[in-house]
């Protein structure tokens, strides 16, 4: 030829895979992401044994997610075919240090208590210094964590709040933190509210009105005010009592209990019950008529429910005298005294003790 030929060769570099992610890490706790460069393919990741991978690390991932087990230095590998077909000469390799957590000192007071007592009683044989102790409730830290210095005791201060209380131990170096055993768990339970259901307006003499509070209690104390009787429950092992109600006017029921976790309301429950007075119907019309007399009306109070009308024989009801009526119409047939019985409902829902009698002197026609 009289002109050689060129060929270009483009000659690439080898990838240098890099790993990000935490290099101090607390054994046993989850979630430790590490991450290398995406969209490459082929990706081999390891981990030393002292690890167990949860997420990722595979052939397609450009991160894995590890669980370290066990104390010490491990490590995360990497490497991986770039988008030139190219794979790393050596293995990229990252260190871990994996940190102990810290050492559960003995603890004391664990079990449960009522709110509003004299506080939490939590002791702390601590055999550890460097070692920072908080209280958490419900799983929120409350409080300044305590330190703790070799030997010495701690006690946390006064709780009142009700909930689940635990201690953590946290290390003031590697911020790692450890769950104290069980009987570091304290529960501190809401004081109980009772509550009283039952009628709250009766009528004067009611017998057999029932009044509950809450079940599977223990030490109930039930008082009923002057104006009630006890007739049945209200002992206590009764959740419950009967009542009759002798006296108009305000009358109060009052609980109180221990409830399942040993704990006492602040106060009693007090139940207020109005004892309304029985009505006395009261009858107008006249009093004196003429045999044979039509149109007669009577009437008693407006607005009750429950009227109930009678007539003596001597009498024909002509209009009204329902159950839902205050005016009866009566023609008079027989003379002598005859008489208009009438009793009702009012809105309280109590009845007469006794109908109202009204007696009318039918005179004889001249």
């Amino acid at each position: 030829a009289t002109v050689s030929t060129v060929y270009n060769v483009t000659v690439n570099p080898l990838p240098v895979p890099t790993i990000a992610g935490i290099d101090s890490a607390c054994a046993t706790y989850i979630g430790n992401m590490y991450t290398t460069q995406p969209g490459m393919t082929n990706y081999i990741w390891t981990i030393s044994s002292g690890g167990t991978i949860t997420a990722g690390g595979t052939t397609t991932s450009d991160s894995i997610v590890v669980t370290w087990n066990t104390s010490g230095i491990d490590t995360v590998r990497v490497n991986y075919t770039d988008i030139n077909g190219c794979t790393a000469a050596v293995v990229t390799e990252y260190e871990i240090a994996v940190n102990p957590l810290p050492t559960v000192d003995t603890v004391t007071g664990g079990g449960q208590y009522c709110a509003g007592g004299v506080g939490l009683p939590v002791g702390l044989n601590n055999s550890q210094t460097g070692i920072n102790y908080q209280l958490q409730l419900n799983g929120i830290n409350i409080g300044t964590p305590i330190a703790g210095t070799t030997g010495n005791a701690l006690t946390f201060g006064n709780q009142t709040s009700a909930g689940v209380y635990t201690v953590i131990a946290i290390n003031s170096i590697t911020t790692c933190t450890n769950k104290m055993s069980d009987s570091a768990i304290i529960i501190i339970n809401p004081l109980p509210v009772p509550t009283i259901t039952g009628s709250g307006s009766v009528c004067v003499g009611t017998t057999g009105s029932t009044y509950t509070t809450e079940s599977g209690m223990s030490n109930y104390n039930w008082t009923v005010s002057s104006g009630g009787t006890i007739t049945a429950g209200g002992t206590t092992t009764a959740d419950s009592l009967v009542v009759t109600w002798n006296t108009v006017g305000a009358d109060t029921i009052t609980v109180d209990y221990t409830d399942v976790h040993g704990c006492t309301a602040i106060a009693s429950t007090v139940y207020y019950v109005s004892v309304n007075p029985l009505p006395v119907p009261t009858i107008a019309g006249t009093d004196s008529t003429c045999l044979g007399t039509t149109g007669n009306i009577y009437n008693t109070q407006s607005g009750m429910a429950n009227y109930l009308w009678t007539v003596s024989t001597g009498g024909l009801i002509t209009a009204g005298g329902t159950s839902s009526s205050n005016t009866v119409t009566i023609s008079w047939d027989t003379a002598g005294t005859q008489s208009v019985i009438v009793n009702y409902t009012d809105a309280n829902g109590c009845t007469g003790s006794s109908a109202t009698i009204y007696n009318v002197n039918v005179h004889p026609l001249p």
